[in-house]
């Protein structure tokens, strides 16, 4: 049964498949970001910005209608799709940027560019897991909208926060506050279960 839905050798080969299929868009946005801002104290620029438009496009080729049937016929499960895409735009696109950033700026630093990029501070992996947990959100977005998937789940997430804004303001001010502040403790609980709608989502297309 547990073969069924996850197999690790099925799922390596389908993770790598994935990062040949984007590979070219991956580099293009890291790329194209770190020209803009070169120094290594906008990492969280690029992982954040970047990962967002790569998370927006992870189902891209299941909305295609010439490119889903190749998709959806993987001899993969529902589960493996899904965590290969989430891999790949989450955790896989932070460790690979943070290797790229620290590469980077042992040849800088001996060029007495920049200084090294510390790979150790906990501000850096506290950011990383909210990038994470934010994340999910746009995943979502990427299977739920077929164009422009970023742009519609910023404007839903937008609606949404305007609404709970205005409850909250005419409930109480001080419920705002504390509303704020915890914020991303609820976003910790929410995430997996936007990553359980994801999954839902993709078998419905499997069944179409």
């Amino acid at each position: 049964m547990i073969n069924h839905y996850f197999n690790i050798a099925r799922f390596s080969r389908l993770l790598m498949n994935d990062i040949r299929l984007h590979k070219k868009i991956i580099l293009s946005v890291t790329l194209t970001l770190m020209l803009f801002v070169c120094h290594f104290a906008d990492y969280f620029f690029v992982l954040y910005v970047g990962g967002f438009i790569l998370s927006s496009m992870a189902f891209s080729e299941y909305h295609d209608p010439k490119r889903a049937h190749s998709a959806l016929t993987l001899p993969c499960s529902a589960l493996e799709k899904v965590l290969s895409k989430w891999m790949l735009t989450s955790i896989g696109y932070a460790l690979g940027l943070v290797i790229l950033y620290f590469l980077l700026s042992i040849v800088l630093h001996f060029g007495k560019s920049l200084e090294r990029f510390d790979i150790l501070q906990p501000a850096l992996w506290m950011g990383i897991g909210k990038y994470i947990l934010l994340q999910s959100v746009v995943f979502l977005g990427a299977i739920s909208f077929k164009k422009y998937a970023l742009i519609k789940t910023a404007l839903t997430v937008s609606i949404f926060c305007a609404i709970l804004f205005l409850i909250a303001i005419n409930v109480s001010p001080l419920f705002l506050v504390s509303l704020s502040g915890i914020s991303l403790y609820y976003f910790s609980w929410l995430a997996p279960v936007f990553w359980y709608v994801t999954y839902l989502k993709l078998t419905e297309y499997e069944l179409r």
